[in-house]
Parts: structure tokens; sequence; C-alpha cells
């Protein structure tokens, strides 16, 4: 399972690609609203305001798909990306005025890596010995598979 503070990463990686391709494609959008499929009938979600080169993350969560649309202003024009608009094919239908959706974007290593590298330069991180797992849910991680 992916740690909350690991999928709000994740979530936030993607929406910055994913704002660099629109861009790329002359797109002009503000908002990038991502979800990553998180299973069991859920996404990873988030919604991250574009200012020029840099993303500010509004919030991130595990909701229902339904919920995610509820969460963004029904007046946005936003970039939609990851695979939870593919995993959930009507998700995308209540973001009537999205600009685009790349369902295919997934989080990019090379982003990660720049990000990671920015956080150490400015002396954030943590001691490996301090990290422990955090499941978002219990009862996949305690259950057996066998």
């Amino acid at each position: 399972m992916v740690a909350p503070a690991a999928a709000a990463a994740l979530a936030s990686v993607a929406a910055r690609t994913a704002a660099q391709r629109a861009r790329a494609a002359g797109l002009h959008a503000d908002t990038v609203v991502v979800a990553l499929d998180a299973r069991m009938g859920e996404v990873y979600a988030a919604e991250g305001r574009i200012i020029g080169d840099a993303l500010e993350l509004r919030w991130e969560a595990l909701c229902a798909p339904a919920e995610l649309v509820r969460r963004v202003a029904c007046d946005a024009h936003p970039i939609l990306a990851g695979h939870g608009f593919s995993a959930y094919p009507d998700l995308a239908a209540g973001f009537p005025l999205a600009q685009a959706c790349y369902a295919d974007q997934l989080p990019d290593a090379a982003v990660v890596a720049a990000l990671g590298r920015a956080a150490h330069r400015a002396g954030g991180g943590v001691d490996a010995a301090a990290l422990e797992p955090v499941y978002l849910r219990d009862e996949v991680a305690t259950r057996s598979g066998r």
C-alpha cells in the first residue's frame, strides 16, 4: 500500500508532469486534477494550481471518484492526469470543461529525483531508520492471500 504522504507526493509529481505536458501542447491551464487508481473503488486524488513553472498542491485525498468531482470547482478548466481516469472511465465526464485528459500520465522518476535533490539541498529529508510503513487500509494490510 502507498503511504498518504507518498501518495500525495506521487500525485504532486504527476500533476507537475501533466502541467509541463499541457504547456508544451500550448494549453494554458491554471489547475491540474490528478486521479491515481487506488483500487477498491477509490483514487488517490489531488488538485494543484499552476503558477508559472511551479505547482502549488491545494489538497490531496484518498476518495471515491464521485467525491473527487465534488471537490473541484465546477467552473474550473483543468488538465486531468493519472490512470484513475482510465480505471474509472466516467470520471472524466465529471469535468466537462477540462482542457485535456492525460489518463496515461504517471509520476515521472526524473521529476521525483529533481524534487528530492532540491529538498535535500534545502536541508530536508528523513533518516532512513526513522521510516515506517503506513497503510491506508488495514483490511488489506492484515488480510492473508494464502
